[in-house]
Order: structure tokens, then sequence, then C-alpha cells
């Protein structure tokens, strides 16, 4: 009588609960919206993706949405070619500003006449950066991952960039960074401590990196971005390139006076006897 009377319980239980309809996840776009603001995401551009099967993927996905800068041309990318710092390229006429989106793959590079400008992703470096940045790191190694990534080479450009704490004030006075952890040169190893034996997808920025490099093979474009480098970079640099040039004028037209004297400052003619 126990046992029938059980198994009675069990059979209601199971048909009250398949009867009841799937609860719905309440929560899911709270969370859509904060992770929405985390990416400088907001409204209709920050969607629940529906292949995300996770928190932490759907937080890359928001990260690197978008189609700038995919696999390029296998010929023409075969091998990852690191990128000067960003200190470097200033002294070449390479400027920086920061990208429309935060997503990694927002990154161009545009030729002016003697200059070129390298749009960043703007990003905001805080404690929880690097455990951010190494979470996902280590997401894409996992074999249900994408293929292609595209955090992994994100960071090993930014290390490029950035050597010492001088490259983290260039790309924070530009507006690339934003800096809450205190100093630049803990920014700069963080950066330099992460990246560290990181292998990129050797394809990716492909087309900035042949950009870049076509800059740097322009000697004239060099040359003048590093005379005004020199000659322009601060107030006293240029006052003093002027007064260098009024002190070799000066020196010029008092040469001139000297060889060549005005006729009225000339001796006059000595007179003929008579």
């Amino acid at each position: 009588m126990p046992e029938i009377e059980i198994e009675a319980m069990m059979t209601k239980f199971f048909q009250d609960t398949s009867a009841l309809p799937p609860e719905t996840i309440r929560y899911l776009p709270t969370i859509i919206k904060f992770i929405g603001k985390k990416v400088g995401q907001t409204g209709s551009r920050a969607n629940h993706h529906p292949k995300s099967i996770h928190l932490l993927d759907f937080y890359r996905s928001q990260l690197v949405n978008g189609n700038k800068q995919d696999a390029g041309n296998d010929k023409q990318t075969r091998s990852w070619s690191s990128y000067r710092s960003a200190k470097e390229l200033k002294t070449v006429g390479i400027h920086f500003l920061p990208s429309r989106t935060q997503s990694y793959k927002d990154i161009s590079f545009q030729s002016n006449l003697f200059t070129g400008t390298l749009r960043l992703p703007p990003l905001t470096v805080d404690d929880s950066t690097k455990s951010k940045l190494l979470n996902m790191v280590a997401y894409e190694t996992c074999p249900d991952a994408p293929d292609d990534f595209s955090v992994t080479s994100y960071i090993c450009l930014m290390d490029d960039l950035i050597d010492q704490a001088e490259d983290v004030v260039e790309l924070r006075s530009k507006g690339v960074l934003l800096n809450l952890l205190g100093s630049d040169q803990q920014v700069a190893d963080l950066f330099n401590e992460i990246g560290n034996d990181l292998v990129p997808n050797p394809t990716a920025y492909s087309e900035v990196r042949e950009q870049i490099q076509g800059h740097y093979k322009n000697r004239l474009n060099v040359w003048i971005a590093q005379f005004c480098h020199t000659h322009f970079s601060s107030p006293w640099t240029i006052f003093g390139l002027f007064a260098a040039i009024f002190v070799i004028a000066l020196a010029f037209t008092q040469t001139y006076f000297t060889v060549f004297p005005r006729k009225s400052d000339a001796a006059p003619p000595s007179a003929s006897p008579h």
C-alpha cells in the first residue's frame, strides 16, 4: 500500500512539473544592459547573442563585435610583425586618436600628407582589467571558443605599442587610455606581463600593419616628421629655432653690408691736383 501511494505521489509530481511553462530569464536584459555599458554599447547595440554560451563568451563577443580588421590576405600576412612603440611612432609622424567604438577590431590607420593617424579603441585600465583580459585569453584557448584569437591579438598589439611609461603617457594624452591604476608604469607593466609569450593571430590587423610599414618606408615623411618633432615639439624648441634663424639672418646681413657697403657710407674720392 505505501508503495502504491509513493508511486502515485511521484506521478502527480512529474505531471505538475511538466505542465509548468518554461521559466523566463528575468535578469537577462539587466545583464545585457550592464555589460553593454561596460563596453560602451547602449540601447539597441547591446543585444544578446543567441550563440553565447556563458557570460564570459557574451562579454567577449561585445568587445570583438564588428568586422573591421578581420583575417586578411594569407600571402601578405604569414607572420606577425611587431609594431613600434607609441613614442617611436610619434617621432615619425604617426599620431593617435580614439576610435568611435570600444571594439577591439575597430583599429584603423589613415595616411595624411606627411603624417599618419592610428585610431585605437578607448580602454579604461583599472584593477579588474588584468583579470578580465586573462580570462578572455584563457577562454580563446578552449576547443569550443572562436578561433580568431581577437582578444589575444589585441593584447599583443598593445604590448608592442607600450614598452615604458612614456608610451602610456602618449596614449593617455590622446584619449586612447584612461588610467585608473595610479601610475603610468603600472599600465605598462600590466600589458608587458600579460602579453609575454602570447601568440596572436598572424592575420590580425594586417591592413594596419602594411599601412604603417608603408609610412616608414617613405623617407620624406619620416624626415619631415623627425624635423618637426625635434624643432617644434615644445615652445622652447620653437623659440630656439626662430632665435637661431634670427641670429643667422643678422650675421648674413652684417656680412653683406661689410662686403658691399652702401655708397653713402663709402669713402669720398680724393680730389685730383690741379
